[in-house]
């Protein structure tokens, strides 16, 4: 949560206003399964969302970069 900028805190999502998460994680290793509920949990307790609830769509995708694990994402409003 440390890594999530002040300028992405922007308490996105509604009733109103739902979201789709685009998200790339990339493991260390295969001994990971892909499970977004924690990186939509971080979402939330970071202000980048109001609730994870609003995120009505999900496209996740994992791949191995044992030199570089990270996580990319990208949130769109589906209204």
């Amino acid at each position: 949560m440390k890594q999530v900028p002040g300028e992405s805190r922007l308490g996105l999502g509604d009733e109103k206003n739902p979201l789709a998460l685009w998200a790339h994680v990339h493991y260390q290793s295969n001994r990971s399964d892909l499970s977004v509920e924690l990186l939509k949990d971080l979402l939330e307790k970071a202000g980048v969302v109001t609730n994870d609830r609003w995120i009505k769509a999900e496209f996740l995708f994992a791949s191995i970069d044992r030199d570089n694990p990270r996580v990319e994402l990208t949130l769109y409003s589906i209204t």
